[in-house]
């Protein structure tokens, strides 16, 4: 899909999002302010395309970058042809504390979300190639059975363990450490398959310091330089702050 970008809308719906549910607020470029649940799965976010049609059809939305729970979301949103802003939640945050909002209520969240996203105009995300979100899925993945393997390992320090039960722990670490090395293969491969990110990955690991399992962590989870040119603007999307 090619991805254009929208004018900027002049109403607005926040998102706030959890597991299983989506509180939204729409803020209308004229009326009051609408609020409504919906599940947070495919039907439920053809609903909130709907909901927002029938009360604002020229709606933006507006999300906190809320990593797997909001990404089907806002790639349903930007496919569905509408203009979505992904958000760091500390910049709404701050803007809520800025302007003295403290209440901690999922609609209180949704309509901040409205209101920084009304009065900020943020730009609209775009969704990554279907390349890159799945290598992001298998980097994410490899991740996860890391940490697994290394919580599993720490239970071998603890004091008193049978031998059936270390044998048990070990046989553990070994079978998650072998699935998260089959992903980082699988994740080898589906970057030296593709032109773009085998050419990326290169650069990348041409850079003093950066290994392939860093490599491979950037190009999953960072937007391409295009849309994120200044080094500052990168780390902001990823949560820190740069220094010398």
């Amino acid at each position: 899909m090619h991805c254009h970008d929208h004018p900027t809308p002049t109403a607005w719906v926040g998102i706030d999002i959890r597991k299983d549910t989506l509180d939204a607020c729409l803020l209308p470029d004229n009326g009051k302010p609408r609020c409504h649940a919906f599940r947070n799965d495919a039907p439920g976010h053809a609903a909130l395309l709907a909901w927002a049609a029938a009360h604002a059809p020229g709606a933006g939305f507006c999300l906190e970058r809320t990593g797997a729970y909001g990404t089907a979301l806002a790639t349903a949103l930007a496919e569905a042809g509408r203009h979505v802003s992904v958000v760091n939640p500390a910049r709404i945050k701050d803007a809520g504390l800025a302007s003295g909002h403290g209440n901690k209520t999922d609609k209180a969240d949704a309509r901040l979300i409205a209101q920084y996203a009304r009065d900020r105009r943020p730009p609209a995300w775009h969704p990554a190639p279907a390349e890159t979100r799945e290598l992001q899925g298998r980097v994410r993945r490899r991740d996860d059975l890391l940490q697994l393997a290394a919580r599993a390992k720490g239970r071998l320090a603890v004091p008193g363990l049978s031998a059936a039960v270390r044998e048990s722990v070990e046989r553990t670490v070994a079978l998650l450490a072998g699935e998260a090395e089959r992903l980082q293969s699988q994740a080898d491969a589906l970057s030296a398959a593709s032109a773009r990110l085998r050419e990326d990955r290169a650069l990348l690991e041409s850079i003093p310091g950066v290994g392939a399992s860093t490599a491979q962590a950037i190009l999953a989870e960072l937007p391409h330089p295009r849309q994120v040119p200044p080094a500052q603007q990168a780390a902001a999307f990823a949560g820190l702050a740069p220094r010398q």
